[in-house]
């Protein structure tokens, strides 16, 4: 059904600090959160393997995944043919390594 739309704009980091809190990160800089947008399977067992290679792929940047966000979603707003292909909307809340500026 078309692949969709996007607005980029500045990370809101009031929002991903809050969820690093909940998370237990309650030390992390606000300064210092990324944000990965991520389209994962809506296979839990892929989910799982996925997300494991997107933490590996940070992890040899140094890039530390701090948690995982559910992305809120309204399937009701979508026809029936965009809902049955679409993804689980996911975003990983980084860190981004100390040595970085």
């Amino acid at each position: 059904s078309g692949d969709g739309a996007g607005l980029l704009t500045q990370i809101p980091r009031d929002l991903f600090y809050a969820h690093a809190i909940e998370l237990g990160h309650s030390a992390v800089d606000p300064a210092d959160l990324g944000v990965a947008f991520v389209f994962l399977s809506t296979d839990a067992d892929e989910r799982a393997r996925a997300r494991e290679a997107v933490e590996d792929a940070c992890a040899a940047e140094d890039i530390e995944v701090l948690g995982w966000r559910s992305v809120p979603t309204d399937p009701d707003a979508i026809g029936e043919i965009a809902r049955s292909g679409m993804p689980h909307l996911t975003q990983a809340i980084l860190r981004r390594p100390a040595d970085s500026d």
